[in-house]
Protein backbone atom coordinates (compact mmCIF):
# COMPACT_ATOMS: atom_id res chain seq x y z
CA UNK A 1 0.00 0.00 0.00
CA UNK A 2 1.51 3.40 -0.96
CA UNK A 3 3.08 5.29 2.12
CA UNK A 4 6.09 7.76 2.27
CA UNK A 5 7.85 7.59 5.81
CA UNK A 6 10.63 9.19 7.31
CA UNK A 7 13.58 8.69 9.70
CA UNK A 8 15.87 12.07 11.05
CA UNK A 9 19.09 11.42 13.47
CA UNK A 10 17.87 14.20 15.34
CA UNK A 11 15.08 17.12 16.40
CA UNK A 12 14.76 20.54 14.43
CA UNK A 13 17.86 22.80 16.01
CA UNK A 14 19.22 20.03 17.31
CA UNK A 15 23.65 19.46 16.78
CA UNK A 16 23.55 16.02 15.59
CA UNK A 17 26.98 13.68 16.51
CA UNK A 18 28.53 12.95 13.10
CA UNK A 19 30.72 9.95 15.16
CA UNK A 20 29.15 7.47 13.18
CA UNK A 21 26.52 5.90 16.33
CA UNK A 22 23.44 6.74 14.27
CA UNK A 23 24.78 4.69 11.32
CA UNK A 24 25.70 1.87 13.44
CA UNK A 25 22.52 1.77 15.22
CA UNK A 26 20.81 1.68 11.95
CA UNK A 27 22.67 -1.08 10.21
CA UNK A 28 22.46 -3.09 13.48
CA UNK A 29 18.36 -2.91 13.30
CA UNK A 30 18.16 -3.92 9.23
CA UNK A 31 20.77 -6.87 9.94
CA UNK A 32 18.26 -8.22 12.33
CA UNK A 33 21.63 -8.15 14.53
CA UNK A 34 19.26 -5.38 18.04
CA UNK A 35 15.87 -5.64 19.42
CA UNK A 36 14.58 -3.35 16.70
CA UNK A 37 12.67 -6.30 15.43
CA UNK A 38 10.60 -6.34 18.69
CA UNK A 39 8.28 -9.68 17.89
CA UNK A 40 11.04 -11.61 16.47
CA UNK A 41 9.14 -12.45 13.16
CA UNK A 42 12.20 -11.96 10.61
CA UNK A 43 10.40 -8.42 9.37
CA UNK A 44 11.59 -4.66 10.73
CA UNK A 45 8.84 -2.17 10.06
CA UNK A 46 9.66 1.22 9.57
CA UNK A 47 7.27 2.57 12.48
CA UNK A 48 9.47 -0.32 14.25
CA UNK A 49 12.75 1.08 13.23
CA UNK A 50 11.64 4.97 14.00
CA UNK A 51 10.88 4.01 17.25
CA UNK A 52 13.79 1.87 18.37
CA UNK A 53 16.34 4.43 16.53
CA UNK A 54 14.59 7.10 18.46
CA UNK A 55 15.02 5.31 21.93
CA UNK A 56 18.38 4.32 21.64
CA UNK A 57 20.07 7.24 20.40
CA UNK A 58 18.10 9.24 22.66
CA UNK A 59 19.85 7.00 25.89
CA UNK A 60 23.23 7.05 24.15
CA UNK A 61 23.34 11.27 23.96
CA UNK A 62 21.48 11.96 27.09
CA UNK A 63 18.75 13.30 25.56
CA UNK A 64 20.77 16.04 23.30
CA UNK A 65 19.51 14.47 20.20
CA UNK A 66 16.13 12.95 20.05
CA UNK A 67 15.54 11.43 15.98
CA UNK A 68 11.89 11.53 14.57
CA UNK A 69 10.05 9.46 12.39
CA UNK A 70 6.86 8.93 10.96
CA UNK A 71 4.44 9.16 7.38
CA UNK A 72 4.06 11.82 5.37
CA UNK A 73 0.40 13.93 6.15
CA UNK A 74 -0.84 12.60 3.06
CA UNK A 75 -4.29 10.75 3.11
CA UNK A 76 -2.96 8.49 0.05
CA UNK A 77 0.59 8.44 1.14
CA UNK A 78 0.16 6.96 4.66
CA UNK A 79 -2.03 3.99 3.79
CA UNK A 80 0.55 1.15 4.26
CA UNK A 81 4.60 0.68 6.32
CA UNK A 82 7.87 0.16 4.51
CA UNK A 83 8.83 -3.28 5.41
CA UNK A 84 12.78 -4.78 6.10
CA UNK A 85 13.05 -8.26 6.12
CA UNK A 86 15.76 -9.67 8.80
CA UNK A 87 16.73 -12.69 9.82
CA UNK A 88 14.60 -14.52 11.46
CA UNK A 89 14.79 -14.84 15.69
CA UNK A 90 12.53 -16.49 17.89
CA UNK A 91 9.07 -16.06 16.79
CA UNK A 92 7.39 -15.53 20.28
CA UNK A 93 9.30 -13.86 23.35
CA UNK A 94 9.35 -14.64 26.96
CA UNK A 95 6.39 -12.92 28.63
CA UNK A 96 7.02 -10.11 30.22
CA UNK A 97 5.64 -9.52 34.04
CA UNK A 98 4.55 -13.09 33.47
CA UNK A 99 1.81 -12.17 30.47
CA UNK A 100 2.15 -14.87 27.31
CA UNK A 101 2.63 -12.52 24.40
CA UNK A 102 -0.29 -11.45 22.49
CA UNK A 103 -0.69 -13.11 18.94
CA UNK A 104 0.70 -11.49 16.23
CA UNK A 105 -1.49 -8.97 14.39
CA UNK A 106 -2.17 -8.97 10.62
CA UNK A 107 0.33 -6.26 10.43
CA UNK A 108 2.99 -8.54 11.98
CA UNK A 109 3.35 -5.80 15.03
CA UNK A 110 3.63 -7.31 18.84
CA UNK A 111 1.92 -6.35 21.53
CA UNK A 112 4.29 -4.14 22.72
CA UNK A 113 4.27 -2.26 19.53
CA UNK A 114 0.79 -1.39 19.32
CA UNK A 115 0.73 -0.77 23.14
CA UNK A 116 3.01 2.14 21.89
CA UNK A 117 1.70 3.19 18.47
CA UNK A 118 -1.38 3.74 20.47
CA UNK A 119 0.00 6.14 23.05
CA UNK A 120 3.11 7.31 21.15
CA UNK A 121 1.39 10.98 19.87
CA UNK A 122 0.03 11.15 23.27
CA UNK A 123 0.50 13.80 26.02
CA UNK A 124 -1.09 12.07 29.03
CA UNK A 125 1.37 10.86 31.63
CA UNK A 126 -0.86 8.22 32.99
CA UNK A 127 -0.70 6.58 29.21
CA UNK A 128 3.38 6.63 29.26
CA UNK A 129 2.98 4.94 33.07
CA UNK A 130 0.97 2.32 32.13
CA UNK A 131 3.39 1.22 29.04
CA UNK A 132 6.26 1.55 31.84
CA UNK A 133 4.25 -0.51 34.65
CA UNK A 134 3.80 -2.78 31.21
CA UNK A 135 7.14 -3.23 30.28
CA UNK A 136 9.36 -1.57 32.28
CA UNK A 137 12.53 -3.07 29.77
CA UNK A 138 10.52 -2.51 26.84
CA UNK A 139 12.13 -1.36 23.47
CA UNK A 140 10.53 2.22 24.39
CA UNK A 141 11.09 2.30 27.82
CA UNK A 142 13.60 5.10 27.79
CA UNK A 143 11.49 7.25 25.30
CA UNK A 144 8.46 6.79 27.50
CA UNK A 145 10.19 7.92 30.37
CA UNK A 146 11.49 11.27 28.98
CA UNK A 147 8.06 11.82 27.56
CA UNK A 148 6.51 10.79 30.90
CA UNK A 149 8.69 13.69 32.27
CA UNK A 150 8.05 16.07 29.65
CA UNK A 151 4.17 15.26 30.47
CA UNK A 152 4.20 15.67 33.91
CA UNK A 153 7.41 17.69 34.79
CA UNK A 154 8.70 15.37 37.89
CA UNK A 155 9.43 11.42 38.25
CA UNK A 156 6.92 9.33 39.09
CA UNK A 157 8.35 7.07 41.70
CA UNK A 158 6.39 3.99 39.83
CA UNK A 159 8.98 4.73 37.06
CA UNK A 160 11.96 4.78 39.54
CA UNK A 161 13.69 1.67 40.06
CA UNK A 162 15.52 0.94 43.27
CA UNK A 163 18.64 2.55 43.11
CA UNK A 164 22.01 0.83 44.39
CA UNK A 165 26.01 2.18 44.60
CA UNK A 166 28.97 0.66 44.28
CA UNK A 167 31.63 2.46 46.77
CA UNK A 168 34.22 5.02 45.53
CA UNK A 169 34.55 7.76 47.95
CA UNK A 170 36.79 9.92 45.64
CA UNK A 171 36.70 13.34 44.91
CA UNK A 172 36.07 14.04 41.26
CA UNK A 173 36.97 17.04 39.12
CA UNK A 174 34.03 17.83 36.16
CA UNK A 175 35.94 17.88 32.75
CA UNK A 176 33.44 20.18 31.25
CA UNK A 177 30.30 21.93 32.49
CA UNK A 178 27.77 19.35 33.24
CA UNK A 179 24.19 18.53 34.38
CA UNK A 180 23.14 17.03 37.94
CA UNK A 181 20.12 14.60 37.43
CA UNK A 182 17.72 13.82 40.40
CA UNK A 183 17.87 10.43 39.11
CA UNK A 184 20.85 8.11 37.02
CA UNK A 185 18.97 8.87 33.38
CA UNK A 186 19.47 11.33 30.65
CA UNK A 187 15.29 12.16 31.17
CA UNK A 188 15.62 12.95 34.68
CA UNK A 189 15.14 16.61 35.92
CA UNK A 190 17.74 18.66 36.42
CA UNK A 191 18.69 19.69 39.60
CA UNK A 192 21.57 21.64 39.26
CA UNK A 193 24.90 22.28 37.13
CA UNK A 194 28.99 21.40 37.43
CA UNK A 195 30.80 24.23 36.03
CA UNK A 196 34.39 22.87 34.24
CA UNK A 197 36.97 22.24 36.63
CA UNK A 198 34.85 22.01 40.00
CA UNK A 199 35.43 19.41 42.74
CA UNK A 200 32.57 17.33 43.90
CA UNK A 201 32.44 13.68 45.95
CA UNK A 202 32.03 11.09 44.65
CA UNK A 203 30.40 8.64 47.55
CA UNK A 204 29.47 5.93 44.67
CA UNK A 205 28.62 4.31 40.88
CA UNK A 206 25.06 3.12 40.22
CA UNK A 207 25.34 -0.43 40.00
CA UNK A 208 25.40 -1.60 35.88
CA UNK A 209 25.28 2.04 35.08
CA UNK A 210 27.87 4.63 34.12
CA UNK A 211 26.03 7.49 36.35
CA UNK A 212 28.28 8.77 39.56
CA UNK A 213 26.52 9.46 42.74
CA UNK A 214 27.51 13.30 43.64
CA UNK A 215 27.54 14.86 47.22
CA UNK A 216 27.80 18.88 48.08
CA UNK A 217 27.86 19.71 52.12
CA UNK A 218 27.88 15.86 52.99
CA UNK A 219 24.51 15.47 51.29
CA UNK A 220 22.97 14.17 48.17
CA UNK A 221 23.21 16.30 45.37
CA UNK A 222 21.70 14.04 42.21
CA UNK A 223 23.66 12.02 38.99
CA UNK A 224 26.03 12.71 36.85
CA UNK A 225 27.00 10.54 33.91
CA UNK A 226 30.77 9.15 34.41
CA UNK A 227 32.46 9.77 31.50
CA UNK A 228 31.86 13.78 32.38
CA UNK A 229 33.90 13.50 36.06
CA UNK A 230 37.44 12.13 36.41
CA UNK A 231 39.03 10.68 39.68
CA UNK A 232 40.88 14.23 41.46
CA UNK A 233 44.24 12.30 41.59
CA UNK A 234 43.89 10.83 38.36
CA UNK A 235 42.51 14.21 36.79
CA UNK A 236 45.63 16.33 38.88
CA UNK A 237 47.86 13.29 37.01
CA UNK A 238 46.84 14.37 33.73
CA UNK A 239 46.81 18.06 33.90
CA UNK A 240 50.71 17.36 35.24
CA UNK A 241 51.27 15.23 32.35
CA UNK A 242 49.69 17.42 30.06
CA UNK A 243 51.38 20.46 31.07
CA UNK A 244 54.44 18.30 30.71
CA UNK A 245 53.70 17.81 27.50
CA UNK A 246 53.36 21.32 26.72
CA UNK A 247 56.37 21.96 27.75
CA UNK A 248 58.33 19.73 25.73
CA UNK A 249 56.54 20.64 23.18
CA UNK A 250 57.56 23.85 23.87
CA UNK A 251 60.50 23.04 24.10
CA UNK A 252 61.05 20.85 21.22
CA UNK A 253 59.49 24.20 19.01
CA UNK A 254 61.82 25.99 20.58
CA UNK A 255 65.30 23.54 19.42
CA UNK A 256 63.19 23.03 16.40
CA UNK A 257 62.93 27.23 15.97
CA UNK A 258 66.86 27.48 17.13
CA UNK A 259 67.43 24.58 14.55
CA UNK A 260 65.67 26.52 11.64
CA UNK A 261 66.98 29.71 12.29
CA UNK A 262 70.52 28.22 12.53
CA UNK A 263 69.79 26.49 9.39
CA UNK A 264 68.64 29.94 7.79
CA UNK A 265 72.30 31.60 9.34
CA UNK A 266 73.97 28.53 7.49
CA UNK A 267 72.03 28.82 4.15
CA UNK A 268 72.50 32.62 3.91
CA UNK A 269 76.27 31.83 4.67
CA UNK A 270 76.30 29.49 2.06
CA UNK A 271 74.61 31.95 -0.12
CA UNK A 272 76.78 34.96 0.72
CA UNK A 273 80.27 32.29 -0.41
CA UNK A 274 78.52 31.34 -3.44
CA UNK A 275 77.71 34.90 -4.05
CA UNK A 276 81.31 36.10 -3.37
CA UNK A 277 82.86 33.44 -5.25
CA UNK A 278 80.57 33.73 -8.17
CA UNK A 279 81.67 37.44 -8.01
CA UNK A 280 85.56 37.01 -7.80
CA UNK A 281 84.89 34.40 -10.70
CA UNK A 282 83.12 37.13 -12.29
CA UNK A 283 85.93 39.35 -11.67
CA UNK A 284 88.36 36.58 -12.49
CA UNK A 285 86.85 35.77 -15.96
CA UNK A 286 86.83 39.85 -16.71
CA UNK A 287 90.47 40.22 -16.21
CA UNK A 288 90.97 37.23 -18.11
CA UNK A 289 89.05 38.78 -20.98
CA UNK A 290 90.52 41.98 -20.78
CA UNK A 291 94.03 40.01 -20.49
CA UNK A 292 92.93 38.31 -23.76
CA UNK A 293 91.73 41.64 -25.19
CA UNK A 294 94.72 43.69 -24.78
CA UNK A 295 96.89 40.57 -26.21
CA UNK A 296 94.60 40.10 -29.62
CA UNK A 297 95.20 44.61 -29.35
CA UNK A 298 98.86 44.06 -29.26
CA UNK A 299 98.75 41.63 -31.33
CA UNK A 300 96.66 43.71 -33.99
CA UNK A 301 99.04 45.95 -33.27
CA UNK A 302 102.29 44.41 -33.85
CA UNK A 303 100.66 43.17 -37.00
CA UNK A 304 99.83 46.66 -38.40
CA UNK A 305 103.42 47.82 -37.39
CA UNK A 306 104.99 44.57 -39.46
CA UNK A 307 102.76 45.49 -42.15
CA UNK A 308 103.81 49.19 -41.98
CA UNK A 309 107.26 48.38 -41.93
CA UNK A 310 106.86 45.91 -44.81
CA UNK A 311 105.13 48.95 -46.88
CA UNK A 312 108.08 51.34 -45.55
CA UNK A 313 110.34 48.35 -47.04
CA UNK A 314 108.49 47.91 -50.00
CA UNK A 315 107.95 51.65 -50.24
CA UNK A 316 112.40 52.37 -50.17
CA UNK A 317 112.70 49.76 -52.21
CA UNK A 318 110.41 50.99 -55.02
CA UNK A 319 111.95 54.36 -54.12
CA UNK A 320 115.49 52.95 -54.45
CA UNK A 321 114.48 51.28 -57.89
CA UNK A 322 113.27 54.96 -58.67
CA UNK A 323 116.42 56.56 -57.84
CA UNK A 324 118.38 53.98 -59.45
CA UNK A 325 116.18 54.26 -62.86
CA UNK A 326 116.53 58.04 -62.57
CA UNK A 327 120.30 57.03 -62.23
CA UNK A 328 120.25 54.95 -65.01
CA UNK A 329 118.43 56.99 -66.97
CA UNK A 330 120.95 59.86 -66.38
CA UNK A 331 123.85 58.03 -67.34
CA UNK A 332 122.16 56.34 -70.05
CA UNK A 333 120.91 60.66 -70.71
CA UNK A 334 124.80 61.81 -70.19
CA UNK A 335 125.68 58.28 -72.17
CA UNK A 336 123.44 59.63 -74.82
CA UNK A 337 124.84 63.20 -74.99
CA UNK A 338 128.33 62.03 -74.85
CA UNK A 339 127.66 59.62 -77.91
CA UNK A 340 126.20 62.18 -79.78
CA UNK A 341 129.24 64.58 -79.11
CA UNK A 342 131.81 62.59 -79.74
CA UNK A 343 130.83 58.99 -80.92
CA UNK A 344 134.04 57.30 -80.85
CA UNK A 345 133.87 53.71 -80.69
CA UNK A 346 136.79 50.99 -80.12
CA UNK A 347 136.20 47.77 -81.86
CA UNK A 348 136.27 44.90 -80.19
CA UNK A 349 139.59 43.57 -79.41
CA UNK A 350 141.06 40.25 -78.80
CA UNK A 351 143.37 39.63 -75.73
CA UNK A 352 146.69 39.93 -77.91
CA UNK A 353 144.87 42.96 -79.72
CA UNK A 354 144.19 44.79 -76.55
CA UNK A 355 148.01 44.32 -75.61
CA UNK A 356 149.06 46.35 -79.40
CA UNK A 357 149.06 49.41 -79.06
CA UNK A 358 149.01 49.85 -82.54
CA UNK A 359 145.40 48.22 -82.57
CA UNK A 360 144.47 50.87 -80.06
CA UNK A 361 146.14 53.52 -81.74
CA UNK A 362 144.55 52.47 -84.94
CA UNK A 363 141.28 53.78 -83.40
CA UNK A 364 140.04 57.19 -83.30
CA UNK A 365 139.01 58.46 -80.33
CA UNK A 366 137.60 61.67 -79.09
CA UNK A 367 139.59 64.04 -77.54
CA UNK A 368 137.52 66.89 -75.46
CA UNK A 369 138.50 70.45 -76.03
CA UNK A 370 140.85 71.68 -73.12
CA UNK A 371 142.19 68.39 -71.59
CA UNK A 372 145.26 67.01 -71.89
CA UNK A 373 143.85 63.66 -71.98
CA UNK A 374 144.39 61.61 -75.14
CA UNK A 375 142.09 58.96 -75.21
CA UNK A 376 143.94 57.28 -78.69
CA UNK A 377 147.70 57.52 -77.45
CA UNK A 378 146.71 56.29 -73.86
CA UNK A 379 143.90 53.35 -75.21
CA UNK A 380 145.97 51.01 -73.86
CA UNK A 381 147.30 52.55 -71.03
CA UNK A 382 143.43 52.91 -69.79
CA UNK A 383 142.47 49.30 -71.01
CA UNK A 384 145.65 48.00 -68.61
CA UNK A 385 144.32 50.02 -65.57
CA UNK A 386 141.28 48.86 -66.21
CA UNK A 387 142.07 45.02 -66.47
CA UNK A 388 144.43 45.55 -63.77
CA UNK A 389 141.77 46.62 -61.58
CA UNK A 390 139.28 44.28 -62.30
CA UNK A 391 142.25 40.98 -62.01
CA UNK A 392 143.01 42.59 -58.59
CA UNK A 393 139.71 42.25 -56.96
CA UNK A 394 137.90 45.54 -58.29
CA UNK A 395 134.37 45.70 -57.73
CA UNK A 396 131.23 45.95 -60.06
CA UNK A 397 128.80 47.52 -57.23
CA UNK A 398 128.30 47.54 -53.53
CA UNK A 399 127.41 44.65 -53.04
CA UNK A 400 129.04 42.04 -55.75
CA UNK A 401 132.55 40.87 -56.10
CA UNK A 402 134.33 39.77 -59.10
CA UNK A 403 136.81 37.76 -57.12
CA UNK A 404 138.12 34.98 -59.25
CA UNK A 405 136.80 36.26 -62.32
CA UNK A 406 139.32 37.25 -65.35
CA UNK A 407 139.24 40.46 -67.97
CA UNK A 408 139.55 38.34 -71.25
CA UNK A 409 138.24 40.59 -74.05
CA UNK A 410 137.18 44.03 -74.73
CA UNK A 411 134.58 45.11 -77.43
CA UNK A 412 134.08 48.74 -77.00
CA UNK A 413 135.01 51.11 -75.10
CA UNK A 414 133.10 54.67 -75.52
CA UNK A 415 134.03 57.92 -73.95
CA UNK A 416 131.65 59.08 -71.75
CA UNK A 417 133.28 62.04 -69.72
CA UNK A 418 136.61 63.74 -69.19
CA UNK A 419 138.52 66.70 -67.69
CA UNK A 420 142.33 67.64 -67.27
CA UNK A 421 143.66 64.33 -65.84
CA UNK A 422 140.35 62.29 -65.40
CA UNK A 423 137.99 60.19 -67.58
CA UNK A 424 135.49 58.37 -67.48
CA UNK A 425 134.65 55.47 -70.06
CA UNK A 426 131.63 52.83 -71.07
CA UNK A 427 133.59 49.49 -71.51
CA UNK A 428 132.05 46.28 -72.88
CA UNK A 429 133.80 43.02 -71.73
CA UNK A 430 133.83 38.99 -71.43
CA UNK A 431 135.23 37.50 -68.20
CA UNK A 432 136.19 34.12 -67.34
CA UNK A 433 135.25 32.78 -64.12
CA UNK A 434 138.47 30.54 -62.48
CA UNK A 435 136.66 28.11 -60.85
CA UNK A 436 134.31 26.80 -64.14
CA UNK A 437 135.95 28.98 -67.25
CA UNK A 438 132.46 29.76 -67.47
CA UNK A 439 132.18 33.16 -70.06
CA UNK A 440 129.82 35.48 -68.89
CA UNK A 441 129.35 39.33 -71.02
CA UNK A 442 129.14 42.47 -68.94
CA UNK A 443 129.26 46.25 -69.53
CA UNK A 444 130.81 48.94 -66.80
CA UNK A 445 131.58 52.32 -66.59
CA UNK A 446 135.22 53.34 -65.22
CA UNK A 447 136.46 56.27 -64.11
CA UNK A 448 140.07 57.18 -64.60
CA UNK A 449 142.65 59.22 -63.10
CA UNK A 450 145.55 59.79 -64.68
CA UNK A 451 149.08 59.61 -62.96
CA UNK A 452 152.13 61.07 -65.13
CA UNK A 453 151.94 58.01 -68.47
CA UNK A 454 149.60 55.72 -66.32
CA UNK A 455 145.59 55.53 -65.09
CA UNK A 456 144.33 54.36 -62.14
CA UNK A 457 140.61 53.14 -61.65
CA UNK A 458 138.93 55.30 -59.12
CA UNK A 459 135.22 54.08 -59.30
CA UNK A 460 133.34 51.59 -61.42
CA UNK A 461 129.90 51.05 -61.54
CA UNK A 462 127.57 48.96 -63.65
Amino acid sequence: RPVRQFLTSGDAGQEVSDDGTFRKLFLRAINGESRADANRDGYLAASELGLFMTSQITNYTDGNQTPRNGKLSDPDLDLGDFVFQVAARATARPAALGVKPTTPAPTGQSAEILFWQSIKDSKDAESYQAYLDTFPTGAFAALARVRLKAATGKRTASVAPRITLEPVESTFVALRNVNVRAAPDVGAAKVASLDKGSEVYVPGKVTAKDWLAVNQNGKRLGYVYSKLLQDKDTFIAEQAAEKQRRIEVARLAREAEVKREEMARKQAAAEKERLEQQRRATAARMRQEAIEREAINQRAQAAADAARLAQEVRDREVANKREDEARQAEAARIAAAAKKAAPQKLAALTPSQSTSSEACTSQSLAVSAGTTIDIQKDCRAIMHAISDHYDNGGYLNDYTSNEGMKMEEFYLIETVDQTDNEVTVHAKYKIVANFDFSEHDYSSKFTLIKQGSRYKVTDMYD
